[in-house]
């Protein structure tokens, strides 16, 4: 029932909905017809609720933290319908970015049923720790890229709790997120970033005085070779590639998250990765 429990917390829904300003930026280049360029704006939405029985107690509580895009005219207001061909696209772009973020801001019809099963959970065991879900996005921008990293946070009456981690890397001249691993434009770059958090973990293994295959998972080096299909985003250092706890080690060892400065990126990119990364100035 606590899996089931965990899953509801995720759907149900999310009152007291309110946005909270960013400071990423990032102006949308003028259409072919002279239009005035929009102001791409990235703004969080939070929303929380703490749900009681009806004997006051906190059975269950979640929070969840997602980015929105919207895009802002010169005159400052927000383009809500489309009054060109122009403002279509942005629209269109809005709602791509929107796709993977709205399922944790709607799914009202759950409310309901995650509220009745909170309350048997509470009458049929003795706990004083309510039920918890949480998510918190951060964002990173430049003119082209907007990188999303979340950190998903659930307890649901098990042994311990469970962390996910998550990133999103969205094109912005595309309007559709992407794989980091086609910013190699032919470079081998991929192959050199397995490379290089393969050393990482030999080392932090050592570090702990254990064999890299006992201390990851057998398979480990197998892991690593996908790693963009893991979490990877962005960030004002440089790229961040994290495995949540049982992806890539057990439980105990933790997330194992390896960080790839720019310094390492630059000479590896092509001129144009370098420009939608924000590490190098447009020519």
């Amino acid at each position: 029932m606590g899996t089931m429990i965990a899953m509801l917390l995720v759907l149900s829904t999310l009152a007291g909905c309110a946005n909270e300003s960013m400071i990423s930026v990032r102006n949308a280049a003028p259409p072919s017809s002279g239009e005035p360029a929009v102001t791409w704006v990235v703004e969080m939405e939070t929303a929380s609720d703490t749900i009681s029985n009806e004997k006051g107690q906190e059975i269950a509580t979640y929070s969840y933290t997602v980015p929105a895009l919207y895009a802002v005219r010169p005159d400052g207001s927000r383009v809500e319908e489309a009054q060109t061909e122009a403002e279509a696209r942005y629209l269109e772009i809005m709602e791509n970015f929107g796709e993977p973020f709205s399922a944790w801001l709607n799914q009202a019809e759950k409310q309901t049923e995650f509220v009745e099963m909170a309350k048997e959970y509470w009458v049929e065991t003795i706990h004083g720790s309510p039920y918890t879900d949480e998510l918190v996005c951060t964002v990173y921008q430049t003119p082209h890229l907007i990188s999303v990293s979340g950190a998903y946070y659930s307890w649901a009456g098990g042994v311990h709790p469970n962390t996910s981690l998550y990133g999103w890397n969205f094109d912005l001249d595309t309007g559709t997120f992407f794989d980091p691993q086609l910013l190699e434009e032919g470079s081998g770059l991929g192959a050199e970033v397995c490379e290089e958090i393969s050393r990482q973990a030999q080392a932090r293994a050592a570090e702990m005085e254990m064999k890299p295959e006992d201390f990851y998972w057998s398979n480990y080096d197998e892991i690593l070779q996908e790693w963009s299909n893991y979490a990877v985003f962005f960030d004002e250092e440089g790229m961040t590639i994290a495995f949540s706890p049982y992806e890539l080690a057990c439980y105990a060892a933790g997330e194992q998250i390896f960080q790839i400065p720019y310094e390492w990126l630059t000479p590896r990119l092509g001129p144009e990765a370098q420009s939608f990364l924000g590490i190098a100035s447009e020519e």
